[in-house]
């Protein structure tokens, strides 16, 4: 069944309640007073069957001057509204406002009842309908269709409801607004809240985009307090789910009836941003008398909502009637919107409409006025489209990184169609995609390109520092990586590695079947086509440490004595040179040699060279070849040195696979 909601508006006593019990056999005054006054106070709701498998939700909606509130209130989430003129009255002044409020508001559907038909005469009729066209063109509403009709009799009522069918029937050809409405993520602004003896907490709205499924959990915004969904009521009918253009009532766990309030929206958790700062464009209305300077306090109205605000205005001093501009409202209260929320402005004192507008940002700091760069970004976010959009809230955020989730809330429409505008940037190249333990993110170019450039430079101070290792830590670079990309920075530097602009390093498999002296700590990046310093104290260091190892033979050198006999050696060649190596650079450079394979680590703090090491391999395999096994006392002999460093030998001969223990300790056999 296709659902959409009707609503009313019109001056007092027009006879909005009536129509509505005309159309639908159901009184939607439901307070005493309004009982007893014989007036509406508050939105009061009804529905019925279009007979073409259509229900249309109805709100009647207040006409008196003081319950503008509950007026704008109800335009909320309205595909259809009805307006009511008395025939015999016909335009009064809240008929004006009413229609100044519509306006504002953006609704573009609507049909002009002239009501009481039965009271007033043939020329009479044809008089208030020649002043309701004129008000129409002043109004630039277009050709909208007046139907009479009588509440009391009946009259002309098949043919208003005839209307409203041609109206439900259009395709969604004619209504793109519905099939975006249907995706978005959920937001139900909430009008009433009750408790229903043994059910608890109840909130009723008009579900104004996506869909809310019973056992769901959301979020009640701006308070942030969660709650499930016990039940679901549309039209007074138990249902499974609600969904965009439904009048609902949501039976609520998890939160007490002072918890939640008119104003405020439920919504999935993270689908909405709360804040006193909304970033508008203001629109005041021709034949107002009112005149809106900076720092000016206003009476806000959206949705539900309604507050005090202070209008910042970012590109003028003063608004004149008719004039519009951009401006930061400074909301009394915390409140949650969406870009495209439209809004109502009243003055202050005397309580008057003077204009509107529409949300464009939300969530806002205190913005400068008259600067260029914001008033252009305001300018591209009020006629950018959804992928034009997305572009600019990636650009916007930099470093902090965009996930699906936040995006589809703040484009208005479901993760899946976020993800495909973001697959057309990505292919464009507007922005790339880093996957995070399955979670997608997204980097704008413009924030990359910053970004490896820092990077880069990041790395280069470092190899700068230390010219003689391979690269610097990856650890390390993520730890200086910006904002939210911290949590994507080794799927970042994996990125930049993929594209050549990095080269990666694992010094874990450089050897992996000797033993660094060293513990890695993991990848080492640097800019691609990279090679560490080989300078003249790199050739020195090796020169002095090859010459020491061959004398030292398989009388393995400790650290302690390479440290001596490098250091002395090299720090006097170092001095002819007319330079001085501290014992750090001479470090480094062993390192960096050990890296290489240019020198060898066996264990503990011994080293030595590796073609020492090769010719000693090549003697135990022959000895296995011709015995079968060795112990260590053999290779003292074969190789002439002692226990120590023969048990050393055999330790590293285990670690390439060439020899294993077999039986006694001191015996290895061919592995």
């Amino acid at each position: 069944m296709k659902h959409f909601v009707i609503g009313t508006a019109g001056h007092i006593d027009h006879g909005k309640t009536a129509l509505i019990t005309a159309l639908t056999g159901q009184d939607t005054d439901r307070l005493p007073e309004e009982k007893q006054r014989g007036i509406t106070t508050d939105l009061g709701f009804a529905s019925f069957d279009l007979g073409d498998g259509t229900r249309a939700g109805i709100i009647d909606v207040p006409g008196h001057e003081k319950f503008i509130h509950n007026m704008t209130a109800g335009v909320a989430g309205m595909d259809l509204v009805l307006l009511v003129i008395a025939a015999d009255e016909g335009i009064m002044p809240q008929t004006r406002e009413h229609m100044d409020i519509l306006k504002i508001l953006g609704v573009k559907n609507y049909i002009i009842v002239l009501n009481k038909c039965d009271l007033a005469d043939e020329e009479w009729l044809e008089m208030v309908e020649e002043e309701i066209r004129k008000e129409q063109q002043e109004n630039g509403l277009g050709d909208v269709p007046v139907v009479r009709v009588s509440a009391r009799t009946g009259q002309g009522i098949d043919e208003l409801k005839s209307r409203i069918r041609a109206y439900a029937g259009k395709t969604e050809e004619e209504k793109p607004d519905e099939a975006r409405k249907k995706e978005a993520p959920a937001r139900l602004p909430a009008d009433r809240v009750f408790t229903v003896q043994g059910f608890g907490t109840v909130v009723t709205g008009t579900m104004l985009e996506g869909q809310i499924e019973k056992g769901q959990e959301l979020t009640v915004f701006p308070e942030g307090k969660t709650c499930r969904v016990r039940g679901i009521q549309v039209y007074g009918k138990e249902e499974d789910i609600c969904e965009a253009g439904q009048r609902a009532a949501l039976n609520l766990a998890g939160i007490e009836k002072e918890e939640i309030r008119r104003g405020c929206v439920l919504a999935p958790a993270g689908s909405l941003k709360t804040g006193r700062g909304i970033n508008v464009r203001i629109k005041l209305l021709e034949q107002g008398q009112r005149i809106v300077k900076n720092q000016s306090r206003l009476h806000f109205y959206s949705g539900t909502s309604q507050m005090l605000c202070r209008v910042v205005l970012l590109d003028t001093d003063q608004l004149l009637p008719g004039e519009e501009g951009y401006a930061c409202l400074r909301l009394d209260a915390d409140a949650a919107f969406r870009r495209g929320d439209r809004f109502v402005l009243r003055f202050y004192s005397p309580l008057e409409t003077i204009g509107g507008g529409i949300v464009l940002e939300t969530d806002r700091p205190r913005e400068k006025r008259f600067r260029r760069e914001t008033l252009e970004r305001l300018r591209r976010k009020e006629t950018a489209g959804p992928k034009e959009l997305a572009d600019l809230l990636t650009e916007e955020r930099g470093a902090d990184l965009t996930d699906l989730t936040g995006l589809s809330a703040e484009l208005g429409v479901s993760e899946e169609t976020a993800g495909r505008i973001m697959t057309d940037l990505t292919e464009t190249g507007a922005v790339y995609g880093l996957d995070v333990n399955g979670t997608e993110y997204f980097l704008h170019r413009k924030a990359e390109s910053r970004i490896r450039k820092e990077v880069l430079e990041e790395i280069y101070r470092y190899l700068k520092q230390y010219p003689y290792r391979l690269g610097m830590p990856e650890a390390q670079l993520q730890s200086g990586a910006p904002g939210r990309l911290k949590k994507a920075a080794d799927a970042y530097i994996s990125r930049l590695v993929q594209r050549h602009i990095l080269d990666s390093v694992d010094c874990g498999r450089i050897r992996t079947a000797e033993t660094l002296s060293w513990k890695p700590g993991g990848r080492l990046i640097a800019p691609a086509g990279y090679e560490p310093q080989e300078d003249a104290a790199y050739r020195k260091v090796y020169t002095v440490f090859s010459k020491a190892a061959e004398k030292a033979g398989y009388h393995f050198l400790s650290l302690r004595e390479l440290n001596s006999e490098v250091g002395e050696k090299g720090r006097a060649d170092a001095r002819s040179a007319g330079s001085r190596e501290t014992e750090e650079d001479i470090m480094e450079i062993l390192r960096l040699l050990e890296l290489q394979g240019k020198i060898l680590y066996l264990s503990g703090d011994f080293y030595t060279l590796p073609e020492l090491m090769e010719q000693a391999v090549r003697k135990i395999r022959e000895a296995l070849d011709r015995e079968g096994k060795i112990t260590i006392s053999q290779v003292c002999g074969l190789l002439d040195t002692s226990r120590k460093n023969a048990r050393l030998i055999l330790e590293y001969t285990d670690r390439r696979g060439i020899t294993k223990k077999e039986k006694a300790e001191s015996e290895r056999v061919k592995a």
